[in-house]
């Protein structure tokens, strides 16, 4: 008996000592200390750099090459002395061709390329880009999204279980309160002891359903906490209603459209189909200017050389290029397919889930009418088992049904938290905005 005394106690200090935490504020540490959100936020800013990267891709190429050598080598000697532009008449002697001796040079050049045409290549390659990143940027807001759902989600269960916790609590004391007073219970009185096995049998069932509430209440409470980077449960959410906490947090748009993750989807297609154009290219010619800048010093002089001009470069034939246009191809029908797939299956979910959430959302109203109704047949029930026109066990069976009544609130409510998640993950909303 102690023992029940102290978890109903437990149930009742669920809100009244901890810190009190708004949804605000605890979405703000959430987003704020999300690994998941992080990660997306970096894959997002490297898209984004890929894409920057690209948008050069007309402007030309600059190299730079320098060098430092010893050498004997009668050809590399000659042509050194030929780049210094110091070459006399004894360097054509046999003798000093064939056994130049051992001469230090250095070289340096800079080089520069500007591709004219490269068969739409690069543009194609920007364009790809540029859809990775916007598929980056819808999968980066479908995630910020689930993370809000999610803990709006939680929010609203610890609320839903707070409260079935309360109104189970409240009953275990009513229990309580009729034990104490119960003095018919002999084995000797058959009816009296049958009502107060009966009432027994209750007050170990609220018991029980205390338990497996604070159960999945610190489970759910203890995922928020470790989301905002706080080990202690030593905080409770506001006293609201939980579905028109959902109803507030969780607006659903009206526009019909595809959700975050099929335009994500979507834009990795046309990804893939950038890339076949891409690949095209490989199998037309490239055109370009360039232009090089040689000096060369060694023990004579200084020299420097200059030279440029256009060149025209075809790959006839490379292994590595076979197919890789059609492989392209049949990578964008598959994400095509893919996302085909993904609208036809969130049509389906959505369709079923605005029918679900209706016939839950009546079955809730009628809940909370038979609540009402309930509450008024508990109270004429314990006037009659005061006055003696009922038995303790009756009375024990309209607070049974009392004991029923909370766990199917609590179930449907739970339904519909879950119901409104999955349509809002379906919805248009941006986690952008959020």
């Amino acid at each position: 008996m102690k023992k029940i005394i102290l978890l109903v106690g437990i149930a009742f200090s669920g809100f009244s000592h901890a810190e009190v935490i708004s949804f605000e504020e605890l979405w703000s540490n959430v987003k704020r200390n999300s690994p998941v959100i992080s990660r997306e936020e970096h894959n997002l800013k490297a898209s984004e750099l890929g894409v920057s990267r690209l948008s050069y891709h007309w402007l030309p190429s600059l190299s730079l090459g320098a060098s430092a050598f010893s050498t004997n080598d009668p050809a590399s000697n000659f042509f050194s002395n030929l780049s210094q532009r110091q070459v006399t008449g004894l360097d054509f002697n046999p003798t000093t061709l064939n056994q130049p001796g051992n001469h230090t040079f250095e070289t340096a050049t800079l080089g520069l390329d500007l591709p004219l045409y490269e068969g739409g290549r690069k543009s194609a390659e920007y364009e790809a880009q540029s859809k990775v990143r916007d598929a980056q940027k819808f999968n980066q807001q479908a995630i910020i999204l689930n993370e809000y759902v999610e803990s709006a989600l939680n929010y609203a269960k610890v609320m839903s279980f707070a409260v079935a916790r309360e109104r189970l609590a409240t009953l275990s004391m009513r229990v309580s309160e009729l034990l104490s007073r119960y003095s018919i219970g002999s084995q000797s009185n058959p009816v009296g002891y049958s009502g107060l096995l009966g009432l027994r049998s209750l007050k170990n069932r609220v018991a029980g359903e205390l338990l497996v509430l604070q159960s999945k209440e610190f489970s759910t409470k203890g995922a928020l906490s470790e989301k905002i980077n706080r080990k202690e449960q030593d905080w409770s959410p506001q006293r609201d209603d939980s579905l028109k906490f959902l109803e507030r947090a969780l607006v659903l748009t009206k526009q019909e459209g595809p959700s975050l993750m099929e335009l994500s989807l979507q834009s990795k297609a046309e990804a893939l189909d950038a890339m076949k154009s891409a690949e095209r290219s490989r199998f037309l010619p490239r055109v370009g200017l360039f232009a090089n800048e040689g000096l060369t010093h060694g023990d004579r002089d200084t020299g420097n050389a200059f030279t440029g001009g256009i060149y025209l470069h075809w790959s006839l034939f490379n292994p590595e290029s076979l197919n890789q246009v059609s492989e392209k191809e049949e990578l964008h029908l598959a994400s095509v397919s893919e996302v085909a797939a993904l609208k036809l299956s969130s049509a389906i979910s959505r369709n079923s889930l605005t029918q679900n959430e209706s016939s839950m959302k009546q079955n809730f109203a009628l809940l909370i009418e038979s609540e009402s109704l309930l509450s008024e047949q508990v109270k004429v029930a314990s006037r009659l088992f005061q006055s003696g026109s009922i038995s303790a066990l009756q009375l024990a069976e309209v607070l049974n049904r009392r004991v029923d009544l909370i766990l199917n609130l609590m179930e449907v409510e739970q339904g519909l938290i879950e119901i409104r998640g999955k349509l809002m993950m379906l919805s248009r909303e941006s986690g952008a905005n959020l």
